[in-house]
């Protein structure tokens, strides 16, 4: 086991400390409620803004040119990238000076907390018909 799970299972148990088997029970489905709730935002907030992902993937040259801030991405990846973001009201990819919003994760977040997931499910799909959604770059 290591060290973050060993803390995990520390502030657990000492979260339960002295609770019934009921109430542990109760909080082990809440927890569970919120880890679901969370994978769920993850999931789509990957899907409706997938270059926030891109990074993840860079190889050394890619992470180095990003750290400079110049962007591995084409120009053919950017242009929808951009308009799609802006669509939404928020500031392009990779962008310095826009006043929009740029808090995507908070917003996908927020929106599913106000049970409006049908409403990022329809985004979801115009995107994905109208290829709007880069495949790569």
């Amino acid at each position: 086991m290591n060290r973050a799970k060993k803390e995990e299972l520390k502030r657990y148990h000492e979260a339960t400390k002295g609770l019934t088997h009921e109430e542990i029970a109760v909080v082990d489905a809440r927890e569970a409620m919120e880890k679901s709730f969370a994978d769920e935002v993850e999931r789509m907030h990957r899907r409706l803004f997938p270059e926030e992902y891109d990074s993840y993937y860079d190889d050394s040259v890619d992470a180095k040119r990003r750290s400079q801030g110049i962007s591995p991405m084409s120009a053919e990846y950017i242009a929808p990238t951009d308009a799609r973001t802006a669509a939404l009201g928020f500031a392009g990819y990779m962008a310095e000076n826009d006043s929009r919003p740029d808090n995507t994760r908070g917003w996908v977040y927020q929106m599913m907390l106000d049970g409006k997931r049908d409403e990022l499910e329809r985004i979801c799909q115009g995107f994905e018909n109208t290829k709007a959604v880069p495949d790569g770059y």
